[in-house]
């Protein structure tokens, strides 16, 4: 390494705290536009922490860019828990309140 350099202080670092969760939250919204799933479901698929896949899945919820499908339980908990997803169509299905049971 050379002299004066620390690379934590590089603010372009890929291994940074906010690149980190930027990828993720890519990962989940992408994911959510394939598949209709919990957030179980989605951390089991991409291995990323429930409750990181809860924080992206708030921040696409104040964007609206994501939508509740249904309510059922989920197959990684057995818990009831909500399917979601960010596929467009879904979205203007559930603004006009028709779901067509996915």
């Amino acid at each position: 390494m050379k002299k004066g350099t620390n690379p934590k202080a590089n603010p372009f670092n890929s291994n940074g705290k906010d690149n980190k969760f930027s990828s993720q939250l890519k990962a989940v919204q992408t994911y959510l536009l394939i598949n209709v799933s919990t957030s179980a479901m989605t951390a089991g698929a991409l291995g990323i922490r429930v409750p990181n896949v809860c924080r992206h899945k708030r921040s696409l919820q104040i964007s609206g860019l994501l939508v509740v499908v249904r309510k059922g339980y989920c197959k990684e908990t057995g818990y009831r828990a909500e399917y979601l997803s960010t596929n467009p169509e879904l979205i203007k299905q559930s603004k006009k309140g028709i779901y067509n049971g996915i």
